[in-house]
C-alpha cells in the first residue's frame, strides 16, 4: 500500500515538474514527509534517479533553448553544494531527525510563499555570480534532502527571459545535479537494494507521465496551479515544522 501510494505521488509530482519545469521533489517529499511513507534519505536518493528519467524526456523537446552560459555558472556552485549537503545529511539523519524535518518544513514554506506572491521580474539579467550562489544554494538543499529546486526557481524566474529557456534552464540544472548525486552516493554505497527497486519500479511511470504531459498539454491556468500547489505545500510545511514546536514546550 505504501508503494502504490508513493508512486501516485510520484506522477503527481511528475506532471506539475513537466508543466512548469520544477516540482517534482517539493510535492514528493513534502508528501511522503507528511504521510511518513519512507525515511528522508531514501526518498531523498529515489527522487535524484527519477528525475534523471523526467528531465530526459522532458528536455527532448527544450533542450536546444537551454541558456548554456547561465547553465555553466550555476553548475559551479551546484556541485560542491551537493557534495556538502550530503555530509550534512548523513550526520543530521542519524542525530537529529526533528531538526532535519524541522529544516526541510522551512525550505518548503519558503517554496510555497515563492510560488504564491512571485516576486516580478528584474528589468536586467542578474550577474553571473548570482547564478553561481543560486547553484550551491541549490546543491546544498540538493545534497540534504534531494530538494535544490526552490533556490534555483526563485532566482531564475526573476530574470527577464522568456519561459521557455527558465524551463530548459531549471531541467536541465536538474538533470546534472540529480546525476551528480546519484553518483555520490553510488560511490558511497548508500544505493540500497530498497531504493533500487523503488527506482526501478517508478522511472517507466515517470518517463510514461511526462512523455503523455507533453503530448497532452493541460488547461489549466499557469497562475491556478501555482497557486494550488502553494497552498498544499504550505499545509505540508506546517505538518512538519509544528512538532518541532511542541517538543521545545515545557513537559
Amino acid at each position: 500500500m505504501e508503494l502504490i501510494l508513493l508512486l501516485v505521488i510520484i506522477a503527481i509530482g511528475t506532471y506539475f515538474q513537466t508543466v512548469a519545469g520544477f516540482g517534482i521533489a517539493i510535492i514528493i517529499i513534502g508528501l511522503t514527509s507528511a504521510f511518513q511513507l519512507y525515511s528522508l534519505p531514501v526518498i531523498a536518493a529515489i527522487i535524484s534517479l527519477i528525475t534523471i528519467g523526467n528531465c530526459l524526456v522532458a528536455l527532448k523537446g527544450v533542450g536546444r533553448q537551454t541558456p548554456w552560459r547561465k547553465w555553466v555558472f550555476t553548475i559551479l556552485g551546484v556541485m560542491p553544494g551537493i557534495y556538502i549537503g550530503l555530509l550534512g545529511l548523513n550526520h543530521l539523519s542519524g542525530e537529529a531527525i526533528s531538526t532535519l524535518e524541522f529544516l526541510l518544513g522551512c525550505i518548503i514554506l519558503y517554496s510555497a510563499i515563492s510560488l504564491f506572491w512571485r516576486a516580478s521580474a528584474k528589468k536586467e539579467l542578474s550577474s553571473v555570480r548570482s547564478f553561481s550562489v543560486a547553484g550551491f544554494t541549490s546543491g546544498l538543499c540538493s545534497g540534504m534532502f534531494g530538494l535544490g529546486g526552490p533556490p534555483l526557481v526563485y532566482h531564475f524566474y526573476r530574470q527577464p527571459m522568456a519561459m521557455e529557456h527558465i524551463r530548459a534552464l531549471l531541467l536541465s540544472t536538474f538533470l546534472c545535479s540529480s546525476v551528480s548525486r546519484t553518483v555520490l552516493l553510488a560511490w558511497e554505497n548508500q544505493l540500497t537494494p530498497e531504493i533500487l527497486t523503488i527506482s526501478a519500479a517508478a522511472i517507466p511511470l515517470v518517463m510514461l507521465v511526462t512523455y503523455l504531459t507533453q503530448k497532452y498539454p493541460t488547461n489549466i491556468a499557469p497562475n491556478t496551479m501555482r497557486k494550488g500547489i502553494s497552498i498544499v505545500l504550505f499545509l505540508i510545511a506546517m505538518r512538519l515544522m509544528v512538532p518541532f514546536f511542541i517538543d521545545m514546550l515545557p513537559k
